[in-house]
């Protein structure tokens, strides 16, 4: 009887809670479409342990985010050493990829990743201490083309789950030559609105004045702040008319959102975060960006990289209240590559690589047609690619593509109305 009594008292810790049932089921079938969906962005899955040494948090996440100031579960271990547990998938990502020296290996690495996430932060609605996470990470290419891919991978999945009513807000970080003038300039600018402004703005304005912005509470007060777009430097407003480019010609819509920040140190560049209106105040159910420097600053050469996070808890819970019942099955066929080899050439091979997933095949992001062709053909056959599809000069002014077959190494002209029927095999 008193081991029945003291088994009673023992609860579920505050901050977490049990999944089973129908909400469990659908935690299966979110981890089953994304995998789907990075099948055909040609992605492979890592799986890091769920605690690392804190240091790498500290140095990847910043020592004034929120995450690594207040937010941590940390121990000291026997010989101790002090551990944490997870608090987002980038940062032991980042460190698989040192660790195993994948820079050497070849010139892209797409990575992605799923399990339980742990921040040490109060309990609210839309807000565990222990929560699940999606994400994926894509490390070597600095193009816009990257970007793109990236934000349509994530919202594929919430389409192809059934969460059909999302916005997806995109902004500019700038990088390390433009955004110190940005920073001084909304420093100014906050300097006479420190009445306005609550402990906690007033704190980040010390330590990191763009995250004043990101505040749900003075956020909204500052709507005449001056916006990073207007301080971006060439490149970087370059690669953000590329990006928000890329997206238009696609007809994905989205909306610009000056305010949109993140809470971690690693951004640079293009920054997204995806929300459901039927979530509330805690409505962002996915984000990510360019981390380009993160690599180089954790003791790796300079590599580009772009990724995101996908919360498992908030889209399964819109899931819940949308009650929308989706998922279209598709199996994987053949690999294809879509090269473009010229600039212009760019948006069509971009949108083909759309249009070819939609139909079933496995296509890999398209890359910069800087790259040679060889390369690029290598790379093709090293991915057991069957097809390469080529688009140049003449094939845009001819409406048709160049289809080699990696296999047969044989070369077709192909029109472009015609292209699924030739490259999808015979059912």
């Amino acid at each position: 009887m008193d081991i029945l009594m003291a088994s009673s008292s023992i609860s579920v810790p505050r901050g977490t809670r049990d999944l089973a049932g129908e909400e469990a089921a659908a935690f299966v079938r979110l981890e089953e479409v994304s995998r789907k969906v990075f099948q055909l962005h040609k992605y492979s899955e890592v799986r890091t342990p769920v605690f690392e040494s804190s240091e790498l948090f500290k140095r990847s996440l910043g020592e004034t985010s929120d995450v690594v100031e207040k937010e941590m579960f940390s121990f000291l271990d026997r010989g101790e050493r002090e551990f944490s547990l997870r608090p987002e998938g980038t940062a032991g990502v980042v460190r698989y990829f040192l660790e195993n020296k994948l820079y050497l290996k070849g010139s892209y690495h797409r990575l992605f990743y799923s399990g339980p996430m742990f921040r040490a932060e109060r309990p609210q609605a839309g807000r565990y201490r222990q929560f699940w996470q999606i994400g994926a990470e894509y490390f070597g290419d600095p193009e816009a083309t990257a970007d793109a891919d990236t934000v349509f991978i994530v919202s594929r999945i919430l389409s192809e789950f059934g969460i059909g009513d999302f916005t997806v807000q995109i902004n500019s970080l700038g990088c390390n030559n433009c955004r110190p003038k940005y920073k001084e300039a909304l420093l100014q600018y906050l300097k006479g609105k420190e009445k306005l402004l609550s402990e906690e703005s007033l704190k980040r304005m010390k330590l990191n004045p763009l995250r004043v912005l990101d505040s749900k509470e003075d956020g909204p007060k500052l709507q005449d702040a001056p916006q990073m777009k207007q301080f971006l430097c060439a490149d970087c407003a370059d690669k953000f008319r590329r990006f928000t480019g890329l997206l238009e010609n696609s007809g994905f819509k989205f909306e610009e959102n000056p305010k949109l920040v993140r809470g971690l140190d690693y951004y640079t560049g293009t920054v997204f975060e995806i929300v459901s209106p039927v979530l509330g105040a805690q409505n962002a159910v996915a984000a990510g960006g360019r981390y380009d420097n993160l690599v180089e600053f954790l003791g790796g050469p300079p590599t580009p990289a772009v990724g995101f996070a996908l919360g498992m808890d908030r889209v399964v819970e819109a899931h819940f209240l949308n009650r929308e019942k989706t998922g279209v099955e598709k199996s994987l066929i053949d690999t294809c590559c879509v090269i473009p080899m010229t600039e212009e050439a760019v948006k069509l091979a971009f949108d083909l690589a759309q249009m070819l997933r939609h139909k079933g095949l496995a296509v890999p992001p398209v890359q910069s047609y800087k790259k040679k062709l060889k390369n690029q053909l290598s790379s093709a056959a090293e991915i057991g690619a069957k097809w390469a599809i080529l688009i140049g000069e003449d094939e845009i002014k001819a409406k048709y593509y160049s289809v080699k077959n990696l296999v047969t190494r044989e070369q077709s002209q192909v029109a472009q109305g015609q292209i699924f029927d030739f490259v999808m095999p015979t059912q």
